[in-house]
Parts: C-alpha cells; structure tokens; sequence
C-alpha cells in the first residue's frame, strides 16, 4: 500500500490543530515523544506524520514500575488507494486501526495506531501523578 506522503504532510502542516486537547497528559505527550522516541518520530516524518498532532491517544495509567504508558496513539495518513498498513518499527506494530472515531475526510486515508508508547517514571512530574490518580 502507498501512503501518500505529500497529501499527508500537506494535511498536518495546514490544518487547525488549536483545538487539541490541552490537558496535561496530552501536553506531556507532545512535549517528550519527539525526544525519547527520535527514531520512531524520525519514522512518522518520513510518512508526511507530525507526530504532536495525534488523531487519538489513549488515556495513560502506570504500570508496576510507575512508568507512564498511553496504550495506543492514532495518526491521520493519506493513502492512494488500498487502506491496509502494517509495520514493525522500533519494536512496535504500527498498523490501520478498524477502531476510532469517525475521521470526516472523503479522500483515501487510514487511521494509523500504534502503541503502547512508555516513558520514564524519571520524566513523570508530581503533576501529573496527581492527575492520574485524581482520573
């Protein structure tokens, strides 16, 4: 299958994205993916992904450890035609998700996920534990 890289960064680079959700789990997900996942970033800039401009990102809870994990993340790629994608990168399967909400775009595109994404307890403020166990 053909990602359609140019109508993909196309899309991220003239969308409004101000209306993302600014709630302190979302903002740390953008502020540290790009920096502990640089290859996987490197991976989705390759795709035409802006990689702080997420579909969906799921709710993150801490494991045994207390490390932060999001289970899933989703992204918007524009295809040219066929709409099934599945990859390993960095140890992750990225594939094309069956399960998000309605996308609005009429032009061939997938919903990529993939997941789940950790990060340090060593990252992880007092903010943002308190957050987690005020959800």
């Amino acid at each position: 299958m053909a990602i359609d890289v140019e109508k993909t960064l196309s899309y991220y680079e003239t969308n409004d994205f101000s209306h993302d959700c600014k709630c302190s789990f979302c903002e740390f997900f953008r502020t540290y993916f790009k920096e502990d996942f640089s290859s996987l970033h490197t991976y989705l800039l390759s795709l035409g992904i802006d990689s702080r401009k997420f579909f969906e990102l799921a709710l993150p809870y801490l494991d045994e450890e207390k490390d932060l994990v999001y289970p899933f993340v989703q992204y918007i790629v524009f295809t040219k035609g066929a709409k099934d994608f599945k990859e390993v990168f960095a140890g992750l399967d990225l594939y094309a998700s069956e399960n998000h909400p309605p996308t609005d775009i009429k032009e061939d595109h997938l919903v990529l996920e993939f997941g789940p994404i950790k990060f340090s307890k060593a990252q992880v403020g007092a903010d943002l534990y308190r957050d987690l166990e005020e959800d």
